[in-house]
């Protein structure tokens, strides 16, 4: 036989069974332990007189009845956590109840009555719920079938006839449900197909199924979808259909996630006028959307976009002919500027909470951010005003209002922070360039900081953009810090990759949209210059009054050094190609000016010296070289340099041998008018000229009037 392993001494203050011993030597002593346990409780509760004689045999007892046996009394010492039961005396089965639960011992409880028609009811529902459940799934999957097969049938090219006969069972499948399928996503794609290739009649049940509930699905994760699907498909009385149920709401849910998608949608694209107006032509499936669009659709966005300066705004736009926000708010300001406040005051809270929920990213909001800067730049809000007020006697006395801060600038002050987040999220839209350009010249130097860190990492992307090159434009017409934007951007800009790319996109006449890149550089060379600019861009991009400490020559003078140089080596070997262009002979006069770096001008000079009469006869070429002898002529460090090496001795010498053909040129007598009032030239141009004068004055030419003006 095994031997047993004795269990470790007991420690002083241990409790019998807390040795470490062995795991089988515990084992056995608490099975001992809790059948002697058991057993004494059998006795007990068989002494007791409410105990009931049991009929059950114990199947350890061999048959006999179990418990205490009879005519022995229970002792005290049956509950001793010691006590062995007599040799062969069974031991009873244990009940695994607690020793004071006298009701239950040795019996087992009975089980409840059992109601077979109940049962039978939860039996059958539950069955009627599964079936359901998988007739929906067998449905779900059906109709997701059949708009696939018509999705990749329209993909090949088939016409609306040949996929009818599917487009017909997707609908008869989605008709008697739409609402509930619309918000379902695994249908709410069929949803959309089946109004997308349905007829007419077809259309319009599923439209009729959802109106009066549109604001309900717009603010669903999937049932928005639907209802831009409808927006998009759909005819202009549908889309009226819609937009409808938007009309006294539209500002409340212009701040919901999925809601604010349906208007964007509504706004950009339903909207011909606002489509035009953000410099974006239809093109493709837009250009067949906007071509039904008819007067009524966007004059009902119209008055919907008035809403969002409030009630009072919106009740006066409704019986406004051609509704317009900056229309209604100055008719707002002369009837009751208190009124005017509140309708500015609703409108950047607007804005603000759509800045918090990540929105602006979506076109209407940045309409609604370039609104509140137009308006609060209007700066029509008196300080204070005197309004009528009724007394409890119903007597009229006058009532002056007075403001601590302006409202404009509160508004201001609340939306540049907010603009500085999403500012490249803003950049999709001419709307949102234009929010960010005016909010940077409205900002401090703090937030302009601010603005430079964010776009900071971005910058070739926004020199090529199509309309964020405004904001780039108004960074360096705005920000004085120039070691910050040296680290910042021009680190980025100042490359021969992105020059080279700004020079390229310039002279290709088929990327005009990519040639205003320039304007970024030009900002640069020339911050006062709004000849290089459009009207729009100059006036986006305008500091605010008092915002700006440096004056533009001092500006510009810092930041043309930061890119001169990079700038040089970009247009090398295009010079003469860029003096031609109509565009780029503003970026090669500004360089040159800024350099008059040795490889450009000797470019120039050699193009004189083998063509002169047909370089010099083009529109912009002439124009750039009279420019910068012009500009030479004012320069006090050229002014410095000996007369045989300024760049106007070198022309007058390259040009001198063919001087008598240059005569009868119109556009080259003006360059040589320069030459004749150029401080290091003047008597020699003019010695040279002088044989021909009898040439010059027989001319009728506005350049021969003008140059022989200057020889006589």
């Amino acid at each position: 036989a095994e031997r047993p392993v004795p269990p470790a001494p007991r420690r002083k203050g241990q409790d019998q069974r807390s040795w470490s011993g062995g795991r089988a030597e515990m084992a056995k002593v608490a099975s001992r332990d809790s059948e002697a346990m058991a057993h004494a409780r059998k006795r007990k509760a068989a002494a007791s007189p409410k105990a009931e004689p049991r009929d059950k045999r114990s199947r350890t007892s061999g048959g006999k009845p179990a418990g205490r046996p009879a005519g022995k009394p229970a002792g005290k010492s049956a509950g001793r956590p010691g006590f062995k039961p007599a040799a062969g005396k069974p031991t009873g089965k244990p009940t695994g109840k607690p020793a004071g639960d006298k009701k239950f011992v040795g019996k087992k409880r009975a089980a409840p009555a059992k109601d077979n028609k109940a049962d039978a009811e939860f039996k059958a529902k539950k069955q009627a719920k599964e079936e359901a459940k998988l007739s929906r799934e067998d449905l779900a999957s059906r109709l997701n079938k059949i708009k696939d097969s018509i999705l990749h049938r329209a993909k090949q090219g088939e016409g609306l006839e040949e996929i009818k006969s599917e487009a017909d069972e997707l609908f008869e499948g989605l008709k008697n449900n739409v609402a509930t399928y619309a918000l379902r996503p695994d249908l709410s794609r069929a949803v959309q197909v089946a109004f997308h290739y349905g007829t007419p009649a077809q259309r319009d049940v599923l439209l009729d199924a959802l109106v009066g509930n549109i604001i309900g699905l717009s603010k669903n994760r999937y049932a928005s979808k639907v209802v831009v699907a409808f927006l998009r498909h759909g005819t202009d009385k549908q889309r009226l259909k819609i937009l409808n149920e938007f009309r006294g709401r539209v500002s409340r849910v212009s701040a919901h996630n999925c809601a604010a998608r349906v208007l964007d949608y509504a706004f950009s694209q339903c909207n011909v006028e606002q489509g035009k107006a953000n410099g974006k032509p239809a093109k493709g499936k837009r250009a067949k959307t906007a071509a039904v669009a008819t007067v009524s659709v966007p004059d009902l966005l119209r008055r919907l976009r008035v809403e969002f300066l409030g009630a009072k705004a919106a009740i006066k736009g409704q019986e406004h002919p051609k509704p317009d926000p900056k229309t209604i708010y100055k008719e707002l300001v002369a009837e009751d500027p208190a009124e005017a406040r509140a309708a500015l005051k609703y409108l950047a809270t607007l804005v603000i909470r759509q800045a918090e929920k990540g929105l602006l990213r979506l076109g209407f909001a940045h309409t609604n951010a370039r609104l509140l800067i137009e308006l609060c730049e209007l700066n029509l809000l008196p300080v204070s005003w005197t309004r009528a007020k009724k007394d409890s006697t119903g007597s009229t006395s006058d009532e002056t209002q007075e403001l601590k801060r302006p409202t404009e600038d509160e508004a201001l002050q609340q939306l540049i922070p907010a603009v500085a987040e999403a500012c490249l999220a803003m950049v999709s839209t001419l709307d949102g360039c234009a929010a960010v350009s005016r909010c940077i010249a409205h900002a401090s130097a703090k937030d302009r900081k601010k603005y430079v860190r964010v776009l900071s990492g971005h910058i070739p992307n926004l020199v090529f953009h199509e309309y964020a090159y405004v904001i780039l434009v108004a960074v360096f017409r705005c920000v004085d810090d120039t070691v910050l934007l040296r680290k910042n951007i021009v680190s980025e800009l100042a490359t021969s990759e992105v020059l080279s790319q700004v020079v390229a996109a310039t002279l290709s006449d088929e990327e005009e949209r990519l040639s205003e890149s320039r304007a970024i550089l030009l900002s640069m060379f020339a911050p006062s210059a709004p000849r290089y600019l459009l009207q729009r861009d100059a006036l986006l991009s305008t500091p605010a009054p008092g915002t700006s400490k440096k004056d533009d020559e001092t500006r510009g003078s810092e930041l043309s050094k930061l890119v001169a140089d990079p700038a040089a080596q970009a247009c090398e070997g295009q010079v003469v190609a860029m003096c031609r262009h109509r565009r780029a002979c503003d970026i090669i006069y500004e360089v040159i000016r800024a350099t008059w770096s040795a490889a450009l001008v000797g470019e120039i000079l050699a193009e004189c010296e083998t063509n002169a009469t047909d370089f010099l006869e083009d529109n912009y070429a002439h124009r750039t070289v009279k420019r910068l002898l012009a500009a030479e002529a004012s320069n006090e460090a050229t002014a410095e340099l000996d007369n045989a090496n300024t760049f106007a001795s070198r022309l007058l010498a390259v040009l001198e041998p063919s001087l008598a053909s240059l005569v009868n040129v119109n556009r080259a007598c003006f360059v040589l008018v320069e030459l004749c009032q150029h401080q290091s030239t003047a008597d020699r141009a003019k010695k040279l000229l002088a044989p021909h004068g009898k040439t010059v004055k027989a001319l009728d030419t506005p350049g021969a009037k003008v140059l022989a003006k200057v020889l006589a």
